[in-house]
């Protein structure tokens, strides 16, 4: 039975971690990621703004990532400080604050920014990857702008 449960458990948190590019070879949804080295006012912003725009990060199968260098993260229970270091390292991001990067369902830097993100001008640089306009052609939009 502790093997059962060792391997379920094993079984969620290589789920989870599977989101992310430097845990797996095969992503499931596009990320952003996003950095500073405390939760100020330009964080907080960038998290309403995520909320403003849920629909369209949703209809475009983008799951995000906040984290600050003092602890903050949200979602706060995905991964643990090292994991969060790894990713760090592996992004290139020891030094800058609000940074953000958007990856791709292949697991590779699409676009990186610092400051305040231009919604709209994101949404249409993912709008032109070659997946995202299959998905396009599959399912019309149902976010209203």
């Amino acid at each position: 039975m502790k093997y059962i449960n060792l391997l379920f458990i094993s079984g969620l948190l290589s789920f989870n971690a599977s989101a992310y590019p430097e845990y797996s070879q095969f992503k499931n949804h596009r990320s952003i990621f996003y950095v500073a080295d405390v939760k100020d006012k330009t964080v907080e912003k960038f998290i309403n703004e995520l909320n403003q725009n849920k629909c369209l990060l949703d209809e475009r199968d983008i799951k995000t990532l906040v984290v600050t260098r003092n602890g903050f993260k949200l979602p706060n229970h995905m991964f643990n400080q090292q994991q969060i270091e790894n990713m760090l390292k592996s992004y290139n991001l020891g030094d800058g604050n609000h940074i953000g990067i958007l990856i791709g369902k292949d697991g590779k830097e699409k676009h990186r920014w610092s400051g305040d993100l231009d919604w709209s001008s994101l949404m249409l640089l993912i709008d032109d990857m070659p997946l995202r306009k299959a998905e396009m052609a599959k399912k019309k939009s149902h976010c209203v702008i």
